[in-house]
């Protein structure tokens, strides 16, 4: 009988111990929701400095050629940001991917602004 016990009581011992392992895995694992979150804001962030970093770029085109089309091979693919539209006077920056794309419109704003261009 105390055997019997013994083995009931590990059963239970390690039955609580496995849902506390899971539970702690959901609240602080890679896919709980406030690492997403953590993990959106920081894509959020870079995507904004990789179009402030490109901006100088444009601008650097633009006075060297008169226009900003073509500006695309200036901007280097590390910054991650592609040249949607460009014209004689103006362009649209984007950067990011999924929920996190942003976009900046020149050559007069200074801050990206949420969604595609």
């Amino acid at each position: 009988m105390g055997r019997l016990f013994g083995y009931v009581f590990m059963l239970a011992a390690l039955a609580v111990g496995g849902y506390l392992v899971l539970k702690a895995a959901q609240d602080t694992g890679p896919t709980s929701a406030n690492q997403q979150q953590l993990e959106d804001s920081a894509n959020q962030v870079s995507a904004s400095i990789n179009l402030q970093q490109a901006t100088p770029v444009m601008e650097a085109w633009f006075n060297a050629a008169g226009t900003y089309v073509g500006a695309q091979a200036q901007l280097p693919p590390s910054f991650g940001v592609t040249l949607v539209r460009a014209d004689q006077f103006s362009y649209c920056l984007q950067a990011g991917t999924g929920t996190n794309v942003q976009h900046m419109n020149g050559p007069n704003e200074n801050a990206p602004i949420a969604g595609p261009c």
